[in-house]
């Protein structure tokens, strides 16, 4: 099982506590990164009745693309606990602290990438839930 984790626009008001739980979320449009039809997990998740969410559901395929949108505000991104390794000086990282799945991570990348944010992101999925530190 891995632990999730939100990323919010450092002026989010979620952005504000050192923990974000299921219930904080229900208001707030959500980015999930569901790179297939098989790896649904946090979507299950969330549409399961776990808890009342009454906010849009955005469905991206990369993470790169949930991040940016949570940059620019469009709402809460959910991931694994490693997506915080990946700066985006806009964003804020929170636990968040009542929603443990099963997420399955496949990485490829090229060996002579260029940009930056593209070679941390192998780094990133190295991250153990013990190793998460509080972005501000």
């Amino acid at each position: 099982m891995t632990s999730l984790s939100v990323a919010v626009r450092r002026d989010h008001e979620l952005a504000a506590f050192d923990v974000v739980t299921a219930a904080q979320l229900a208001e707030h449009g959500l980015i999930v990164y569901t790179p297939d039809e098989h790896n649904t997990t946090i979507l299950n998740w969330l549409t399961s009745g776990f808890f009342d969410h009454r906010g849009n559901i955005y469905v991206v395929d990369g993470v790169l693309g949930a991040l940016t949108l949570a940059a620019a505000g469009v709402g809460v991104a959910i991931g694994s606990l490693a997506m915080h390794r990946i700066v985006m000086p806009e964003l804020a990282y929170r636990p968040l602290h009542d929603a443990v799945a099963d997420v399955c991570v496949v990485t490829i990348s090229r060996s002579a990438e260029t940009s930056g944010r593209i070679r941390a992101l192998p780094k990133a999925f190295t991250l153990s839930a013990g190793d998460f530190r509080r972005s501000r």
